[in-house]
């Protein structure tokens, strides 16, 4: 037995939770990026076995800390257990790997990203989807709506179920607005390798398919390169889960059904916001610039609009006290924010994040920033705000809608 060799790593990445259901607890294993096969569950008897997975560990460490032969029973059932792991692709290893390497490649050669919350988030069945969005949002729009004067709006990205009552009041700026392109800019939850991420994919959703201009990606893809090569992820993995734009498609398919819409799908991420960054935010500066030519060059009405929420706060977050002890503080810094998107002050919305070296987890800071550099706008109105308290984990998201002119 090779029991001096060293326990597998588990994924930096991987989501570790406790699910309990009926009086018994159990481990949760998701893969964020659905490349590993799951969610599993696993008996909580397995939390020292995953914690020793560190990459440093030894399976002799491992046994004696347990007390137990290295060569025995229990330690081939430990590394029968972890091989399965492996072979999952929950491990940071070759088999991961491949794995990644393969639903990369099948997921680029796609011509349209499919739903990935119809059927969780919002009903899979289109007549039950339109009947929910109807109530979210109003009923379908018309090219009769009372025309809008917004050119850009931030929509929160939370889940449908949890956040339906703000969602008709984020989503009024787009009713009645005479666009033809909507350029999505949202978070990245997935990827933080590169600034950007770009996709040429449509978008099917239970309601049809959103055309993407593939023509201004590929030209805002060549803009990047120009600028720097590591600007632009080479690959588009990273839309595949995400959550922050599919939302948003939905709200525009419900409002402008019949209308001839186009989206331009960005995803960013928080990688250059770095103070000791410099080059990389005049970098992201310089591309919304480019983003903005190609946008005005060609010739379409655009419609800017910016995927993020606000503040994540309590122990599901890293907290170490209840989100509910963080609610005042939490909405002090929400309204200096909201203030900042009223003015429609990019630097100042993200001096005040970072001032306070972001302890609110505001995963709305690098969208907004770089929308509000890209187009431009003159003053914001806020549009809705509220916070979410998810009870059973002692923690707390808080979201805002502004509408820019």
């Amino acid at each position: 037995m090779m029991s001096d060799h060293i326990l597998p790593r588990l994924r930096d990445d991987i989501g570790v939770s406790v699910y309990s259901q009926d009086n018994e607890s159990r481990i949760l294993l998701q893969d964020p990026m659905g490349v590993a096969e799951g969610p599993i569950l696993l008996h909580m008897e397995m939390v020292d076995v995953l914690e020793a997975c560190d990459g440093s560990t030894t399976y002799i460490e491992l046994a004696l800390a347990a007390g137990i032969d290295v060569d025995g029973p229990e330690m081939l059932h430990v590394r029968t257990f972890l091989a399965r792991l492996s072979a999952m692709g929950y491990m940071d290893d070759a088999a991961y790997a491949a794995l990644e390497a393969k639903q990369t490649a099948e997921f680029g050669s796609l011509d349209v990203r499919d739903p990935v919350y119809a059927g969780s988030s919002y009903p899979e069945d289109a007549e039950a989807l339109r009947s929910m969005l109807t109530d979210m949002l109003g009923p379908q729009g018309s090219y009769q709506d009372p025309p809008s004067t917004a050119r850009g709006a931030l929509i929160p990205h939370l889940d449908f179920r949890v956040a339906a009552h703000v969602y008709g009041p984020c989503f009024a700026p787009v009713r009645g607005t005479d666009a033809d392109l909507f350029v999505l800019i949202g978070t990245s939850h997935y990827w933080w390798q590169h600034p950007f991420i770009l996709t040429e994919k449509h978008f099917r959703t239970p309601l049809g398919i959103v055309q993407t201009d593939r023509e201004l990606v590929a030209r805002f893809r060549d803009a990047l390169a120009d600028l720097d090569p590591s600007l632009a992820a080479p690959v588009d993995i990273a839309h595949r889960p995400e959550h922050a734009l599919e939302y948003h498609v939905l709200g525009i398919q419900h409002l402008m059904p019949h209308r001839p819409i186009r989206i331009l799908p960005v995803l960013i991420t928080s990688s250059w916001l770095s103070d000791a960054d410099v080059m990389g935010a005049m970098l992201v500066r310089s591309a919304m610039d480019e983003l903005r030519r190609l946008v005005d060059e060609s010739g379409a009405r655009a419609f800017w609009l910016v995927s993020g929420d606000l503040a994540h706060v309590g122990r599901k977050f890293g907290d170490d006290v209840d989100a509910a002890s963080m609610e005042d503080d939490v909405r002090q810094h929400d309204a200096e924010l909201m203030r900042h998107l009223a003015a429609a002050d990019a630097a100042a919305w993200l001096q005040t994040i970072q001032s306070g070296e972001d302890r609110f987890r505001v995963c709305g800071q690098a969208p907004v920033y770089a929308a509000l550099q890209a187009f431009r706008p003159k003053v914001g109105t806020v549009t809705a705000y509220d916070i979410w308290h998810e009870t059973e984990t002692a923690s707390a998201v808080s979201v805002c809608g502004i509408s820019w002119t």
